[in-house]
């Protein structure tokens, strides 16, 4: 841009956009209206940057990317979020993500008829007992994936009544559980299949808090990752330790290894197997070396 030497000087710049529409289907080909579509584009080249939008499919499904800069565009729509925040019931339990890619936008193109259709998906529904026999009504249920290589992890809340619906599953093995205050059930085990509902109740127990002190060299450690897995090798919970000491938990009967490790060049870990018996809090001390 070249400046002359005048007072004021007025420039015009303008970029190249098009857009993006089309509509957000499930399974079945119906819409699915309120879920987030993100729209990822990379330029040519690489330094040109990156842009990144998000918009949510309307009543009917439909969805709109307006101005968007000249790229190379993936489209993606999560009918369920890893994170429910807030914490809800599934809307679509059996639409699960997918995404569309390889869309080449040019100067003032305007792509329509762009569909996102959902995959199928599985669900999990089941009722939550407190130790009474009546329903749990804020309990929370962890659900994950019984591959060792998945990441897949995710957290639900019940409703009103107790019950509790997961959706967006893949076709398979998964562990739920639930947890309130300091009552916890056991992992169950369900197997999903695609376009089903399969049924896991879970009985609420007393669980025992379990306070963990880790020291080393005779100091309390001032800042470490505890871990605590069960019998089979599952991490059943887990914190950052400040302090050197921290509360884990709510743990039900069984037997597990605590682990615990710091960060750094002088990396210092240690771990202690334990039995849990349904005492309401019991403590360990952990030394690392």
């Amino acid at each position: 841009v070249h400046v002359p030497s005048t007072p004021r000087h007025e420039i015009e710049i303008a970029f190249d956009t098009g857009s993006i529409s089309g509509h957000l289907l499930g399974p079945q080909g119906e819409p699915i209206a309120g879920v987030k579509i993100t729209a990822f584009g990379r330029s040519k080249p690489p330094e040109a940057g990156s842009t990144v939008a998000s918009v949510q499919s309307d009543s009917e499904g439909a969805y709109a990317f307006a101005h968007l800069l000249c790229a190379t565009y993936s489209l993606s729509a999560m009918a369920r979020d890893h994170s429910p925040d807030p914490l809800a019931p599934a809307t679509h339990p059996y639409a699960r993500e997918r995404e569309v890619s390889g869309l080449r936008l040019g100067p003032g193109e305007q792509m329509v008829d762009v569909d996102i259709r959902l995959r199928e998906a599985a669900a999990i529904e089941g009722l939550v007992t407190d130790s009474e026999g009546n329903p749990a009504l804020a309990a929370e249920i962890h659900c994950r994936s019984t591959n060792v290589l998945s990441i897949y992890s995710t957290t639900w809340k019940v409703d009103h009544k107790g019950h509790f619906l997961i959706g967006g599953l893949k076709k398979g093995e998964f562990l739920v559980r639930a947890i309130q205050q300091r009552q916890v059930s056991d992992w169950v085990t369900v197997s999903t299949q695609l376009n089903e509902t399969s049924r896991a109740n879970l009985a609420l127990e007393a669980g025992t808090m379990l306070n963990v002190t880790v020291n080393a060299n005779g100091l309390p450690v001032s800042k470490c990752y505890v871990r605590i897995k069960d019998s089979g090798g599952r991490t059943v919970a887990s914190t950052i330790l400040h302090d050197g000491s921290t509360q884990l938990g709510p743990l039900f009967p069984g037997h597990y290894t605590v682990t615990a490790s710091t960060s750094g060049e002088d990396k210092l870990k240690g771990s202690l197997p334990i039995q849990v018996s349904g005492e309401p809090s019991a403590s360990l001390e952990l030394t690392l070396q």
